[in-house]
């Protein structure tokens, strides 16, 4: 019975961490998507001394919220966002609107779908 009720309390902890982390993550999400979808906008009006900061900004704030993304294991996902943000990062400096949009779109769709895999579902416990 003791073992049972333990059991039932990592279950419930487990759960719980989950739903604290799965909440993280979206916000740290929305966060990157409100900010690139700001550098877009910069670079659609061709201000791109104003995007360049944006694109700092974005590295910056990845960087501060780093320890929470490693904590998936996933590191591709985030090597794929570094590249994408470096690669923003030198169209902008180089005023390379369509290509700098394009990475826009990019980054946009990766950080929009950063907490979908990590949301508490049976396919990803299983």
């Amino acid at each position: 019975m003791k073992s049972l009720i333990i059991s039932l309390i990592i279950g419930a902890l487990i759960v719980w961490g989950s739903i604290e982390y799965t909440s993280g993550l979206e916000k740290i999400s929305g966060q990157l998507v409100s900010d690139s979808q700001e550098v877009r906008r910069f670079i659609e009006d061709e201000n791109f001394e104003e995007a360049l900061l944006g694109v700092e900004e974005i590295g910056f704030y990845l960087e501060q919220k780093r320890a929470v993304m490693d904590a998936t294991g996933k590191h591709n996902e985030m090597d794929e966002i570094e590249i994408n943000l470096a690669e923003l990062r030198t169209y902008t400096e180089n005023g390379s609107k369509a290509d700098a949009l394009a990475k826009c779109a990019s980054l946009e769709f990766l950080f929009e779908h950063l907490p979908k895999n990590f949301k508490l579902r049976i396919e990803n416990i299983l």
